[in-house]
């Protein structure tokens, strides 16, 4: 946009606030997220990303403390959601999901999951670390697969 200096950032969600509006039997719901900031480079702020339009794909954050890539503008402290993250993709989502769980089905016994920040175990730690650069498109789907059993298969 106009004006703007998006650089990339990511988000903290710390609060959602839903908003009812509409008349004669139309309804709109319309959420606002509280978001913590922090920009690539600059300090970080902390600033109200409106839920954007294309909401049939997006995935929003749930919960306090969950991290999502934003677009974010520092000198103006104004951010929205990346459509081009992968996080806010359902379809990726799903993908992510899906590996995760593989990825756990695969794990040995008694060393936790994979899926709830365990880094406790370093087989865990890996896997963990591979689905966030397989989530944020570092990795192909053939390159994840690969070293998801690479790792799966070390002692």
């Amino acid at each position: 946009m106009f004006g703007h200096d998006w650089q990339p950032g990511e988000g903290t969600l710390v609060d959602i606030r839903t908003t009812h509006s509409g008349s004669g039997g139309t309804a709109h719901v319309t959420r606002y997220f509280l978001m913590d900031v922090q920009p690539s480079s600059g300090e970080p702020f902390r600033t109200e990303v409106k839920e954007p339009l294309w909401s049939n794909s997006f995935i929003a954050p749930a919960f306090p403390g969950e991290k999502v890539t934003l677009k974010c503008d520092p000198a103006r402290k104004e951010a929205h959601f990346d459509d081009s993250g992968h996080k806010t993709s359902r379809k990726a989502a799903r993908q992510a999901d899906a590996g995760r769980y593989q990825a756990e089905l695969h794990a040995e016994a008694g060393t936790g999951t994979t899926g709830t920040g365990d880094r406790g175990d370093d087989k865990g730690a890996k896997l963990e670390r591979l689905t966030e650069l397989h989530e944020r498109g570092a990795l192909t789907d053939a390159e994840f697969e690969a070293q998801m059993h690479g790792i799966l298969r070390s002692s």
